[in-house]
């Protein structure tokens, strides 16, 4: 069963942006793992999807579209906020601000090391500064990317933050913790970790991993016969379903750790936080959240 719920995101703000064989015109979404202050066994997770195309002011718009889902008890309920628009030209990443009718920088891939970054918060209605403190190159498939280690400049950010602990953004795709400047003291942020950033023909990370996981949900089983027991755990976790046939494990950017066809696996050697377990259950997949003490 599928609920959609609308409501309004206060946050109609920036964010992100494609490069090289990174293409806009087809499909695009990013995927993150929601933050929780107390981390739930459900499915949670923030997206963030082109819905369309426009020509504003001589540029081309991508119309985007954030959602909040979860999976819980067999239903998949998405909470949908208003859309907004980026462009995306010159290796910047604009916002469209509709009240003001102007463009504000949110990403400008061309920096160096050494240069300011300003990023516009829509929180405040103001610029926030973060500086570029080294400037270092990632393969991802074909593209060669930058990779851009930054820190916030909070004297002058008016309580709004870029990054909050990897300080990490990424040509073309942004932080690798939430596409907009968010309340730095937000607890917990909105968003989390960057799950996936998918194109038509770009996949960020290139390991096939959370994308695969949750982009094509709607098709995942969320079969309420499945028992996970106990969850939270410190060390075993049991499986009890009918025609169980394996199990695999996820870490929380999708990197697959284990793959077992016992009804019984044994956690303790792993660090605690959030896992993703995949189960084949006869000829289909169900996925469930675990936490590990």
């Amino acid at each position: 069963m599928k609920n959609i719920i609308y409501f309004v995101i206060l946050l109609l703000s920036p964010s992100i942006s494609l490069v090289h064989a990174q293409d806009w015109s087809g499909d695009v979404q990013w995927l993150y793992f929601q933050s929780n202050i107390s981390p739930t066994p459900y499915i949670d997770y923030r997206r963030i999807k082109k819905i369309g195309t426009d020509s504003i002011q001589g540029k081309e718009c991508h119309i985007f579209e954030e959602s909040y889902e979860y999976i819980h008890n067999g239903e998949h309920t998405i909470l949908t906020g208003y859309p907004f628009m980026l462009s995306y030209e010159n290796n910047i990443i604009s916002y469209y601000d509709s009240i003001q009718q102007v463009f504000h920088t949110i990403y400008d891939f061309n920096l160096e090391e050494g240069d300011t970054l300003h990023s516009y918060c829509a929180f405040f209605d103001t610029t926030i500064q973060s500086e570029i403190i080294a400037v270092e190159e990632m393969i991802i498939g074909d593209d060669t990317l930058k990779k851009f280690i930054i820190k916030d400049l909070y004297e002058f950010n008016m309580g709004c933050s870029l990054v909050s602990g990897s300080n990490v953004i990424i040509e073309g795709i942004g932080t690798t913790e939430y596409l907009f400047p968010f309340l730095g003291f937000a607890d917990p942020p909105p968003g989390g970790n960057l799950a996936c950033f998918q194109t038509d023909d770009f996949i960020y990370p290139d390991t096939l991993n959370a994308c695969e996981l949750l982009v094509a949900v709607d098709n995942i089983i969320s079969d309420t016969n499945v028992k996970l027991f106990p969850n939270p755990t410190e060390d075993i976790l049991t499986i009890e379903v009918d025609d169980f046939n394996k199990i695999q494990l996820y870490n929380t950017v999708g990197k697959l750790l284990l793959t077992s066809t016992q009804k019984q696996i044994d956690l303790s050697s792993f660090a605690s936080g959030v896992y993703w377990v995949k189960l084949k259950i006869a000829n289909s997949w169900t996925i469930r959240k675990i936490i590990k003490l």
